[in-house]
């Protein structure tokens, strides 16, 4: 299985903009907890 990620230009804000709204997890966190699903 093959997944394309494709990154916007304000995924660097991830975990830092409005944490309310979007949550508190940044994007390399983001990619680590998607890697490790993958694994399964």
């Amino acid at each position: 299985m093959k997944i394309t990620i494709i990154n916007g230009p304000n995924l660097n804000l991830l975990g830092t903009r409005e944490t309310d709204i979007y949550g508190s997890q940044n994007f390399e966190s983001y990619l680590d907890s998607l890697k490790h699903y993958l694994q399964m």
